[in-house]
């Protein structure tokens, strides 16, 4: 795409007219939105009637937060799995999270957890179906750094695996 003024890029569809059609048989649960997200927002919350940090209790107050002010999701960043462990469906113990996601869906807002590149990749299908089974909305994956065949592949893979289990994926740190 060229253009002489940057604002015409933005109204181009250039890349909307060459894609290629969709291939789900239903988008209906893709649903965009704004994300209230503890990393951007500051875990070190202070004056409040809990202990702040990474637990059940920060995330309820981040999905008050977001159910008042019509955000529409909440990611859990980094820390709601055990580190260093490469293994996803390590949950810290300070973290109950399918007690967010229930409060999160009765309160009208969707969970996104962020994931590392490595710990994703170990087994996408399995923490796909294992999360959305949960009632998780989708998957922040981060890390990738790089952008060679092995991470092309990684990226369709993670596409048609998230969208087989209705989960919308942010590619993040690419």
């Amino acid at each position: 795409i060229i253009a002489e003024d940057e604002r015409a890029l933005a109204a181009d569809d250039m890349v909307y007219r060459l894609a290629e059609p969709c291939r789900l048989e239903s988008t209906d649960w893709i649903a965009p939105g704004k994300v209230a997200w503890e990393w951007w927002n500051h875990w070190g919350l202070t004056d409040v009637k809990f202990k702040p940090g990474v637990n059940t209790e920060t995330y309820k107050a981040y999905i008050d937060f977001a159910a008042e002010y019509g955000v529409e999701y909440v990611i859990l960043d980094e820390g709601w799995a055990a580190k260093y462990k490469n293994n996803l469906l390590d949950v810290v113990p300070e973290i109950d999270l399918k007690h967010i996601v229930d409060y999160a869906a009765q309160k009208g807002v969707g969970i996104i957890l962020w994931a590392g590149y490595n710990a994703f990749n170990s087994d996408i299908e399995r923490i796909c179906s294992h999360y959305s089974a949960l009632g998780v909305k989708g998957f922040k994956v981060d890390f990738m750094d790089r952008d060679d065949q092995i991470l092309e592949r990684f990226l369709e893979k993670t596409a048609d695996d998230a969208a087989k289990h209705k989960l919308v994926i942010m590619y993040h740190g690419i």
